[in-house]
């Protein structure tokens, strides 16, 4: 993952990009199944996954998640987007921020 790698290549050691790997590990097993569970429970699924998708990149990328772009494809579905903004809370506590994954990368060494 291009953030683990980065994480190596600006001093890091393997063990600590294995780290790395397993927190993003265990954060994607998370949004996999909220995603399961989520989804079914409205009536588009289909664009119930594109937002999540969309909302997982985003995390991924560690970028601010565009609520904008992912309201146009809930079509502004309240409920939706409650859950929506739930499960990125939820995520964003499973995997750290950069500066959180720096220091405990830096605390291995």
């Amino acid at each position: 993952h291009m953030l683990c790698t980065q994480s190596v290549s600006s001093g890091g050691t393997e063990a600590s990009e294995m780290v790395c790997r397993n927190h993003l590990r265990r954060w994607s097993a998370a949004a996999t199944r909220y995603k399961k569970e989520l989804c079914p429970l409205f009536l588009d699924v289909q664009k119930c996954s594109e937002g999540l998708q969309l909302a997982i990149k985003a995390l991924e990328a560690q970028t601010n998640v565009d609520m904008e772009k992912i309201d146009l494809i809930m079509d502004a579905d309240a409920e939706l987007q409650l859950s929506l903004t739930e499960l990125l809370s939820d995520l964003s506590t499973v995997l750290p921020t950069v500066s959180d994954l720096d220091a405990h990368i830096e605390g291995l060494q």
